[in-house]
């Protein structure tokens, strides 16, 4: 009899739309925090309205890939750094039009530093405690509300199911070896 590996489960695209004359912290920030959510399976992918942009600080960023086709491949989230104000209605139109599944979030709309909303998002999106690992691994200190759901049961229910299994098979196996020990010496073995 073989054992199969289950087939690894397949990343959740997450495109980052940069926007003219965005932050470069507004930028590298969420996707900072995405990169540091290990078990939340995220694919990240940038892309553009324009093949090129310049940051607020300058820096030309070139070769943009557009916006994907509708649903394909799909997008399950859409998150547009850097102020809500530089995407003209027109624009988001267009990219609601493009990308209908996905969820729209617009990260900084209100100003807050580069890594709150994404750690928001990521809580209210993922879980809590994918988010307050994110905020660990960054080593993030500063004070943040985050609300979201917690640990699925189903997740927190097998680990301690095994290791209630584990705890009484040893003590099954003490209580029928313990029976045993001591009675019957191993061979060439001298008692004292």
């Amino acid at each position: 009899m073989t054992s199969r590996t289950p087939p690894p489960e397949p990343s959740r695209r997450v495109l980052f739309l940069r926007l003219p004359e965005v932050n470069l912290l507004d930028l590298a920030g969420p996707a900072q925090v995405f990169a540091a959510s290990l078990g939340a399976n995220y694919s990240p992918a940038f892309c553009a309205h324009r093949p090129e942009l310049v940051s607020a600080q300058g820096l030309a960023f070139a070769r943009l890939e557009p916006l994907p086709p509708v649903g394909l491949p799909p997008v399950e989230r859409v998150l547009v750094p850097g102020a809500a104000s530089n995407l003209d209605p027109e624009a988001r139109g267009q990219l609601a039009a493009r990308q209908p599944g996905a969820g729209i979030t617009y990260l900084h709309a209100v100003p807050a530093f580069a890594f709150d909303p994404a750690l928001q998002d990521l809580a209210r999106q993922e879980n809590l405690p994918t988010a307050l690992f994110a905020a660990n691994r960054l080593e993030y200190r500063r004070r943040l509300e985050l609300s979201g759901p917690g640990w699925p049961p189903g997740l927190l229910a097998l680990p301690l199911l095994l290791g209630a299994a584990g705890a009484g098979c040893a003590l099954v196996l003490r209580r029928r070896l313990g029976r045993h020990v001591g009675k019957h010496p191993l061979p060439g073995a001298t008692s004292p």
